[in-house]
């Protein structure tokens, strides 16, 4: 999968409640054309991550049905059916009750291990165990950091409100009274301004909204 390509997510759920929770997150990722369907859609190309509620899992094999290469599968079910989920050859599992935050996390995820490059009028860079790597400078970044820049990165051009980072980074619903995601921002900006001073100005703040790279 190629910087810049469309990537199709492919959410299977029988839910009506469900869709409709979800499709704010549709809405706002317009850079993923995530189809919603009762049953997987067929046809290779189709989609490059399936989304699909365990049941239909355990009744057909991933590797027999989405094995094709550079199909992903997400399953989401009970917490019980986890171990089961994994050994069936799922990607990652999404355990009841689960939000949209999560979700992108999840499908995130899956594309950061796709898309190696990170392209930018300020520079070229990869982010490698916890390292910003370019042409001229290898920049160490904390854990909170690196979840931040690459949930950014994945959103670029498009703000990321404050509880999905928070989300990504503690695995919880944000705290409204939290200044934890501005704390690193800053600490963020200031190290990208340091080493990369074209970089000056890339994260912007939206009052009320979040934040976005550009």
């Amino acid at each position: 999968m190629t910087a810049g390509k469309t990537i199709k997510v492919n959410l299977v759920c029988k839910d009506p409640i469900l869709i409709e929770k979800l499709k704010p997150y549709k809405e706002r990722r317009t850079e993923l054309d995530i189809i919603f369907s009762e049953q997987p859609v067929a046809g290779q190309g189709k989609a490059d991550v399936f989304v699909l509620p365990i049941e239909m899992i355990l009744e057909h094999p991933v590797d027999l049905l989405y094995g094709q290469c550079g199909i992903s599968v997400i399953a989401y079910g009970p917490g019980r059916y986890l171990r089961r989920g994994f050994i069936s050859g799922c990607m990652d599992y999404l355990k009841n009750p689960w939000d949209s935050e999560e979700l992108e996390c999840r499908v995130d995820r899956i594309i950061e291990k796709r898309r190696k490059l990170f392209s930018f009028s300020w520079g070229d860079f990869t982010l490698v165990e916890g390292r910003l790597n370019c042409a001229t400078v290898k920049l160490g970044l904390s854990v909170q950091e690196k979840i931040i820049l690459k949930k950014l990165i994945l959103n670029r051009n498009q703000p990321v409100s404050r509880d999905v980072l928070y989300y990504a980074m503690w695995g919880k619903p944000y705290t409204k009274k939290s200044r934890v995601v501005d704390m690193h921002i800053s600490s963020l900006r200031r190290k990208l301004y340091s080493h990369l001073p074209q970089s000056k100005g890339c994260i912007t703040s939206l009052k009320g909204i979040g934040y976005l790279i550009s």
